[in-house]
C-alpha cells in the first residue's frame, strides 16, 4: 500500500490502541516499522497521537509494561485474546474446573482506588441481564493492582466487519441494530451508560444477534485517568459525541449521538466523517461546525429510497451537534426504530405500499356498488324531468295528465 491507502476504521484503530499501549520509546519503535511498510498508514496514525497528546497530554510515557500474570481470582489465563489503549484481554478458564466454559477476562490499566472501583462496577454490571450485552460473570483485583473482569466469551464479528462481509439486506441490518439499541436501552433505563459505543465493541454472531461488550470499562477508565484528562481517557474518536472530543463526560445522549453514528454505518456503509484521515483538532471542528448530509444521498441507490424520510430524520436527530436536541436516550431511540420498521396502516399507505389482493377486491366491490348507486340516481332524475314535463304540457292545454 502507499501513502494513498485507505484503511478501514477498524484497522486503524487497532493500530492506535496498540500504539497507545506502548511506552515512549517502543511505541516510536513500533510506528519507525509501520512508516516502513506504509508511510501512508503511520503518517494517519501519527495525526491522531499527535492530537491526543497535544489535547489531553495521554501519551507520556507511563514505563514498562505490567507484567504478564498467568492468574486472576479463580481463573487462569490461557491465552492473550487482545490488547488495547485500555488494556489487554485473556481467554480464560476456571483454576479450580467448576466452570468449564471457556471466557474472556479483561485487564485493565491499575488505579490505587481499584478495590472499590471493582465493586461498584460489579453491583452496577450485575443488573444488566439482557441477551444481547456480554454478561458479567465475575470480577476484581489482580496482585499488581490491575482491576479484571470476567464476561461470557462472544464468537462474532465486529459489527463493521459483519457488514462488510455478509453484505445484509436493509430489512436484516435494521434487525439487528435494533437488538444493540434495546440492549443500550436497558442500560439506560438502569442509569448506566455505555461510553465507548464502536464497531469493535459490537459482536454479530451467526445468527446476527448483537452482543454488546466493555459496559463500565469506560468508567473503570475514567477513575484510572489523571486529573483533567479522565473523560478523554480510553475516549476512540471516531465514535465520540462532539462533547466527548471536548473533554466532557458521557452521558446517554452521548450514547445516543454513538448509535446515530453507528445507525449511519449500517444504512449506508461508512461513518458519516472519515475519521481516519483527520487529526483530533480537525474532527472536533468537523463535528462542531457541521451537519452530516443524510444518510439516503450515501446509500446503496436500490435502498435510498427506503430510507429517505423517517431513517433520514432519526439518524440526523441522533447526530445533532446540540446534546439537547438528540433524543433523551437509547429507548427514545428505540421507539423511534420500531416506528419506522412497523408503521401503522395509514403511514404504511401514505408511504405508497402496495395493497394486498384482498384490498384490490374490496375496492372493486365498492367501486361497483358507488357506480350502481349512481345509475339509479340518474334514472330517478330522468324519471322526475318527464313527470315535470307532462305536468307542464297539460297545464298549458287545459288538460290533466294522463
Amino acid at each position: 500500500m502507499g501513502e494513498d491507502a485507505r484503511w478501514s476504521t477498524e484497522q486503524l484503530e487497532a493500530d492506535f490502541d496498540a500504539l497507545m499501549d506502548l511506552p515512549g520509546t517502543a511505541r516510536a519503535a513500533a510506528l519507525a516499522q509501520i512508516e516502513a511498510r506504509d508511510p501512508g498508514r503511520a503518517q494517519a496514525l501519527r495525526r491522531w497521537l499527535g492530537a491526543v497528546s497535544a489535547s489531553a497530554g495521554l501519551l507520556e510515557d507511563t514505563g514498562p509494561a505490567a507484567a504478564a500474570i498467568e492468574r486472576v481470582g479463580p481463573w487462569r489465563l490461557t491465552g492473550l485474546i487482545g490488547r488495547g489503549g485500555s488494556g489487554e484481554v485473556h481467554l480464560g478458564r476456571r483454576a479450580d474446573g467448576a466452570f468449564e466454559r471457556e471466557v474472556a477476562v479483561k485487564l485493565l490499566r491499575a488505579d490505587r482506588n481499584a478495590d472499590a472501583l471493582i465493586v461498584e462496577e460489579r453491583r452496577l454490571l450485575a443488573r444488566l441481564d439482557h441477551p444481547n450485552i456480554a454478561r458479567l460473570l465475575d470480577g476484581g483485583v489482580a496482585p499488581d493492582g490491575r482491576p479484571w473482569l470476567v464476561t461470557e466469551l462472544i464468537s462474532g464479528r465486529p459489527l463493521d466487519a459483519w457488514l462488510r462481509e455478509s453484505a445484509p439486506d436493509l430489512d436484516r441490518r435494521l434487525k439487528t441494530f435494533t437488538a444493540l439499541v434495546d440492549a443500550v436501552a436497558c442500560a439506560h433505563a438502569r442509569g448506566i451508560v455505555h461510553a465507548d459505543l464502536k464497531p469493535a465493541n459490537v459482536l454479530v454472531d451467526a445468527h446476527d444477534q448483537p452482543h454488546l461488550l466493555d459496559f463500565g470499562v469506560a468508567r473503570l477508565l475514567e477513575h484510572a485517568a489523571p486529573a483533567g484528562q479522565a473523560a478523554l481517557h480510553g475516549l476512540t474518536p471516531a465514535w465520540a459525541a462532539p462533547e466527548q472530543l471536548d473533554g466532557l463526560p458521557a452521558n446517554a445522549r452521548s450514547d445516543v449521538y454513538a448509535l446515530g453514528l453507528l445507525l449511519y454505518l449500517v444504512l449506508t456503509g461508512e461513518a458519516p466523517i472519515d475519521a481516519q484521515t483527520h487529526a483530533l483538532s480537525e474532527l472536533k471542528a468537523l463535528r462542531q461546525q457541521q451537519d452530516p448530509p443524510a444518510p439516503s444521498l450515501r446509500a446503496p441507490a436500490h435502498e435510498a429510497a427506503l430510507i429517505r424520510g423517517s431513517l433520514d430524520a432519526l439518524t440526523l436527530r441522533c447526530l445533532a451537534r446540540d446534546p439537547a436536541q438528540r433524543p433523551a436516550d437509547a429507548g427514545a431511540v428505540l421507539a423511534g426504530l420500531r416506528a419506522v420498521r412497523n408503521p401503522s396502516p395509514v403511514h404504511a399507505a401514505s408511504r405508497g405500499r402496495r395493497p394486498r389482493r384482498g384490498t384490490w377486491l374490496a375496492l372493486a366491490v365498492i367501486g361497483a356498488l358507488l357506480a350502481w348507486g349512481l345509475w339509479q340516481q340518474q334514472r330517478i332524475a330522468d324519471l322526475q324531468r318527464r313527470l315535470e314535463q307532462m305536468q307542464s304540457t297539460s297545464e298549458a292545454s287545459g288538460k290533466p295528465p294522463d
